[in-house]
C-alpha cells in the first residue's frame, strides 16, 4: 500500500503568479498571504529575497525565450536554404540581444555615422561575424532571420550595391517569415528583387546571394532585358531612382 502523506491546503496565488513561484516566494520567508485583489497586492512589499526569485526567473524566462527563438529562425533558414547553408554551421552562438542603451552605444562605436540609431532593429557585424540584436525593439523573429541571411550569405556590395544587397536580405527573409506587421525599411528594395525574380526566377537570386558569383544573374537579367541592364538597375536603386528601374525591368533597356 501506497503511503498517503496529506499536504496542507494552499491558498491559490495572487493573479500573474504562478504556482512555482507562489511556493517558491513562500519557502525564501516574510511570505505575505495572498490578497484579494492587484491594487492590494501592489501595496503588499516582497522581502528581498523574494524579489531576487522574481528577477531571477524574469531573467531565465526571457534567456530561455531568445534561445528558442533563436533556434527557431536557425531550423527555417537550414530548411528553406539549406543547400547554401554548411550543415555544420548555426546562430546559437552568432546572436546577442542587447538592451536598447548598450545596442546603441555599440552601434554608434562601430559605425559613428548611422543617422537614426533607435529605428535600428538588429545588425550583422562580418568582423566578429556575431548578430547583435536590440531586444527592446519589436519583431524580433525576423530580425533574427534577417540578420542570420546576412551571416550565412556573401557579401555583394561591392558587385549590387548594399541596397541590392539589403533588398535580397529582405525578400528571402519575408520567404522564410511571410508575416511582417512591421516595414524593414527596404521595402522598395525587395519589391525590385521580387519583379527581378518574376524575371529570372528565385534559383538564380539564391545563387547570387549566397555565393556572391553574379555573373548568372547578369546573365539572366541582360539577355531578357538587354546589355548592361543589371548594372543600370543597381545603380538607378542605389541612387533611390526606383521608378526608373521598375521601368527598365518591365520594359528593358
Amino acid at each position: 500500500m501506497s503511503e498517503h502523506i496529506e499536504k496542507p491546503i494552499e491558498k491559490p496565488p495572487p493573479a500573474g503568479e504562478s504556482w512555482e513561484s507562489h511556493r517558491r516566494l513562500a519557502e525564501a520567508g516574510d511570505f505575505q498571504p495572498p490578497v484579494e485583489s492587484n491594487e492590494q497586492a501592489a501595496l503588499t512589499p516582497r522581502s528581498e529575497a523574494q524579489e531576487k526569485i522574481l528577477q531571477a526567473e524574469d531573467y531565465q524566462i526571457e534567456t530561455e525565450s531568445q534561445q528558442m527563438l533563436v533556434e527557431s529562425g536557425d531550423q527555417q533558414l537550414h530548411k528553406d536554404y539549406g543547400e547554401f547553408i554548411p550543415p555544420e554551421q548555426h546562430l546559437r552562438d552568432k546572436v546577442h540581444f542587447q538592451e536598447n542603451a548598450e545596442f546603441q552605444k555599440q552601434l554608434l562605436e562601430r559605425d559613428p555615422t548611422t543617422k537614426h540609431p533607435d529605428l535600428v532593429l538588429g545588425y550583422y557585424n562580418p568582423s566578429d561575424g556575431q548578430i547583435y540584436i536590440n531586444n527592446d525593439q519589436p519583431g524580433k523573429y525576423r530580425t533574427v532571420l534577417h540578420e542570420g541571411l546576412h551571416s550565412y550569405s556573401v557579401r555583394i556590395e561591392q558587385s549590387l550595391g548594399e541596397r541590392m544587397n539589403e533588398g535580397m536580405t529582405e525578400y528571402f527573409t519575408e520567404q522564410s517569415a511571410p508575416f511582417n506587421l512591421y516595414e524593414s525599411g527596404y521595402e522598395q528594395e525587395k519589391e525590385i528583387v521580387s519583379m527581378l525574380s518574376n524575371r529570372v526566377g528565385d534559383e538564380t537570386l539564391k545563387s547570387t546571394y549566397f555565393t556572391g558569383d553574379i555573373r548568372p544573374l547578369e546573365q539572366a537579367v541582360d539577355g531578357q532585358l538587354g546589355s548592361g541592364a543589371l548594372k543600370r538597375i543597381r545603380d538607378l536603386v542605389e541612387e533611390g531612382k526606383y521608378d526608373e528601374a521598375r521601368v527598365i525591368i518591365q520594359r528593358g533597356i
